[in-house]
């Protein structure tokens, strides 16, 4: 009843939006209204660029870049012109130099046929010696490799160069930082390279921090300061700062660009560009260009196409976007979900920069919380894709989570079964993924999700301490609390026990499709989740000092349990070694078998009425391949074990291989609380592997079931209602809710 009364109301809004729905006016056919995105990668040597890097409209770009030579630990600087359209390079100017130790190259720049460069070279008086730093300005000649001019610039009373630009084959303008008197001053220079003569002008009045430079799209200089994002044509002839140009009021934490194509600048916003006059040019992100904040190094505009040179983790190159017919444009395939991970924005960056007959477009849903950046927001957005998914919503592929359970959306039929398209033979099988992971994720038999990695949510003994408890049940834990009077099971707080009974109850209570609350079992749990503190409690207790479960707690007996969360090789091997043959992971009391809580991370489904199935599918295997783990690099920092079967494994070898936890003199490296590291035993690794195996899924914890249990255990933790009363109630809660399921 409930279903048809919610599916009435939907019915009603949307005719209520079709009947108030004014029609626009009809495009013309054939009118350019949309973009079509295009990317050209570049050469990872050459992606290692700094301190200067520039697109023209020629379809090249100018990028400066330095790396190691491995024979002799020297470096080499070039500055090199990329025909990017043909993958044709062309060097402007190299150097090699010893970091340290000689002419280093700081900044540099090109214009005309001239490269503009300047080097620094450390001199010894901090070391005692009578030779200062210096900074030198080269003006070298592209064709020949002649220098054409140098200049000392500390003569000048100039030590140190901020930024240097080149507008043409005659002057150079930099901008400078000086220590020469007690306060920080700042000063612009104008070299001119027929005549050598330095134009100095002191510009301190106006500039609060370190100065740059952008070449205005009328052929003047600007100077910037970003602190007060104000932007300062320079006047050539007197080198002072002209009046400042303005730019819209809202414009804010965005940065400023040289401006082309009729426009004298460019202010980025997040991932919008705006003109000098403040008007919003083209949002990026609707065409498919995503990026960070400092990714982009140059934007040009000539003839409506609109170029950007890209810098950014694995993503370098040129995106260009060029007016086209919306009929032409790519199709969006849209990823929607609530509080989604930053794993799936980088696949949809991946899809894009590969892909041109789709647009992968990430909607969190979140955005739709009346407060989205709140710690504890009122979660409309959750309400919002919800209705949206029950009134047959556009989506191709869901972002699956507590808010988007693959079990619940399964059952209802609105996600695709991904079996037969595993065992169609494409770049992702089923062979892919670490054994068992995936029967994890089943649902009667079909599998509606893949996730890019896992963590086990899990409880840590030592085994000399309690003794062998390779599992745990509510009894084993009274058990151990009356063996060892003097010491705390746990430290963990009535709250967490609770997130913790809520994530199992799926699992151990409901059988079946029927609830199994109202057991001797169930309210044991409540009994002994009141024995434990509440959270306020526990802080309490930390503001005074008091002990909190650890590795070191754990050894000498204080406590008993420390929950913890294996979320890589790395947790796993400190666990190891911080308690040395000690180590046991006995899970949560349960009992039906060893309660480790299997997490998934970046989880994605495909919304079965989309029109789109192979483009999403195509979506879901690249997100697999392209977040797969590396070995040692960021092992800490990883949100989970690789699902990848191939990482998985590949970062068991790293693990296995004692050769990586010694220092450079053969002794061993040691953990964060100071045991020595050891390498993993295939003992350990099979320990793992039977961890994963007894592991029970969150991925198919529904969260209606999980807001009953939270909504009515505080009662009981309150003494409102007796244990038995508080489980009868979420008996007859969540089996009417499975019954209006059926």
């Amino acid at each position: 009843m409930k279903k048809t009364i919610l599916w009435l109301t939907v019915l009603a809004l949307l005719c209520a939006l079709c009947g108030c729905h004014v029609t626009p006016a009809p495009t013309p056919a054939g009118e350019k209204t949309a973009f079509c995105r295009r990317f050209v990668s570049v050469s990872l040597e050459k992606a290692f660029a700094r301190y200067f890097t520039k697109l023209s409209t020629n379809d090249t770009y100018t990028a400066y870049y330095e790396y190691q030579n491995a024979t002799d630990g020297t470096q080499t600087a070039v500055l090199s012109q990329f025909d990017y359209a043909n993958t044709a390079e062309r060097t402007l100017y190299q150097t090699t130099f010893t970091p340290g130790n000689g002419a280093m190259p700081i900044n540099v720049s090109y214009g005309g046929d001239t490269v503009w460069i300047t080097l620094f070279t450390e001199g010894d008086l901090m070391y005692g010696g009578t030779t200062p730093d210096s900074s030198v300005l080269q003006a070298v000649n592209v064709t020949d490799g002649t220098i054409r001019r140098e200049w000392n610039l500390n003569d000048a009373g100039l030590n140190y160069s901020h930024t240097l630009l080149a507008t043409d084959a005659n002057a150079a303008y930099l901008a400078f930082q000086c220590t020469d008197t007690p306060d920080w001053t700042y000063w612009l220079i104008r070299i001119d390279i027929e005549t050598g003569e330095l134009i100095k002008e002191d510009i301190s009045d106006n500039i609060t921090t370190f100065p740059e430079l952008i070449m205005l799209g009328d052929g003047r200089v600007a100077v910037l300061d970003p602190q007060t994002e104000t932007l300062y044509p320079i006047a050539k002839d007197t080198m002072s700062l002209e009046a400042p140009l303005t730019h819209a009021e809202e414009l804010k934490d965005g940065r400023f660009f040289g401006g082309s194509g009729g426009e004298n600048f460019f202010y980025l916003a997040e991932e919008t560009l705006y003109g000098a006059d403040g008007d919003p040019l083209i949002d990026f992100s609707e065409w498919g260009v995503n990026f960070t904040k400092d990714a982009v190094r140059d934007i040009t505009l000539q003839d409506g196409v609109y170029r950007v040179l890209l810098f950014e983790n694995d993503a370098f190159g040129v995106y260009t976007l060029t007016p086209c017919t919306a009929a032409e444009a790519a199709p969006t395939l849209r990823i929607a979900g609530y509080e989604v991970g930053d794993g799936i924005h980088a696949a949809a960056s991946a899809f894009n920069r590969t892909r041109f007959d789709y647009t992968a477009r990430v909607i969190d849903y979140r955005q739709y919380d009346d407060d989205p950046n709140a710690l504890y927001p009122d979660k409309a957005g959750v309400t919002k894709l919800n209705t949206e998914l029950l009134a047959g919503g556009d989506f191709d592929v869901l972002y699956l989570n507590e808010y988007l359970s693959s079990a619940v959306l399964a059952k209802q039929g609105t996600l695709l079964d991904l079996y037969p398209l595993l065992d169609a033979g494409g770049a992702v099988t089923r062979d892919t993924f670490v054994p068992r992971i995936l029967e994890k994720t089943e649902t009667d038999g079909h599998l509606y999700s893949l996730s890019i990695a896992f963590a086990l949510n899990t409880m840590l003994s030592d085994r000399r301490v309690i003794g062998e408890y390779p599992t745990l049940s509510v009894a084993d834990w009274h058990a151990l609390q009356a063996a060892h009077p003097n010491a705390d099971v746990t430290d963990m707080a009535e709250e967490t026990f609770m997130y913790y009974l809520s994530d199992i109850a799926v699992h151990d209570f409901i059988k079946d499709g029927t609830a199994q609350f109202d057991t001797d079992t169930f309210i044991a749990y409540l009994e002994t989740m009141a024995t434990l503190e509440s959270a306020d409690e526990k802080l309490a207790q930390l503001g005074q000092g008091l002990p909190v479960a650890d590795y070191a707690t754990v050894a000498d007996g204080t406590f008993l349990l420390m929950p913890l969360f294996l979320r890589n090789l790395s947790f796993y091997q400190r666990a190891l070694c911080n308690l040395a043959d000690g180590a046991q992971f006995t899970g949560y009391p349960t009992e039906n078998g060893v309660g480790h809580v299997m997490e998934f991370a970046d989880t994605l489904g495909i919304f079965a009425a989309t029109d789109k199935k192979d483009a999403a599918w195509d979506f879901l295997q690249l997100t697999v391949t392209e977040n797969r783990l590396g070995l040692s690099e960021g092992a800490f920092e990883q949100p989970g074990f690789p699902t990848d079967r191939a990482s998985f494994e590949a970062q068991l070898d790293y693990y296995r291989d004692a050769a990586n936890f010694v220092n450079n003199i053969g002794t061993p490296q040691t953990t964060f609380e100071g045991a020595p590291l050891r390498a993993l035993t295939e003992e350990d690794i099979d320990r793992l592997y039977e961890m994963i195996d007894a592991a029970k899924p969150l991925v198919q914890a529904d969260r209606a079931i999980i807001d009953i249990l939270e909504d009515e255990v505080p009662y009981f933790l309150k003494g409102e209602a007796t244990a038995a009363d508080t489980a009868a109630r979420i008996q007859e809660r969540v089996q009417l809710y499975l019954n209006e399921q059926q």
